[in-house]
């Protein structure tokens, strides 16, 4: 995890220059530490050991779909910033990661998004897909959970929780 600390309106405010109506947002905490791209793989490569170990690498309509892989994966992100702030003694804030639902060519989905700091300091937007995808980019792991999406895969969002 990063040790940059950000507020709820700072997240506002990068969403909706995202073009995020801020009535279709949802934050929980009023801090955020921001989530780094190797924790998001590392917690993803987590996430795809829970799915195998537990059976729930595949897909099921309405058992196990995209809001499930969504949630989580949501969670496991959750625990591993309470259990990096507890071992760290980082003041107490949420994770600015979470849910977001959207709209396709083929209706609603659910995916996860990062709030992230790029090299000039601005706050942006990630997005990634929590199903099970084929590995473009680890030619040695056939799967990966969290794989980075652009946000040119989806029409537009529908609502954000974090």
């Amino acid at each position: 995890m990063s040790n940059l600390i950000i507020t709820n309106p700072m997240i506002m405010e990068c969403l909706i220059k995202e073009g995020i109506d801020k009535k279709s947002v949802n934050l929980a905490d009023a801090k955020y530490v921001l989530p780094t791209e190797e924790a998001i793989k590392a917690f993803g490569k987590r996430y795809l050991d829970f799915l195998w170990s537990s059976g729930l690498d595949k897909w099921r309509s309405e058992i196990w779909d995209c809001d499930d892989f969504a949630f989580g994966s949501r969670s496991l992100a959750s625990i591993d910033n309470a259990l990096w702030q507890n071992a760290t003694g980082n003041t107490d804030c949420g994770l600015a990661f979470g849910i977001a639902w959207v709209m396709t060519m083929d209706g609603g989905h659910a995916i996860n998004i990062a709030i992230y700091q790029d090299e000039s300091g601005s706050l942006g937007v990630h997005y990634y897909e929590p199903q099970l995808q084929s590995s473009s980019e680890n030619i040695g792991e056939p799967f990966v959970c969290l794989q980075k999406i652009s946000r040119d895969s989806f029409l537009f969002p529908l609502w954000y929780y974090l």
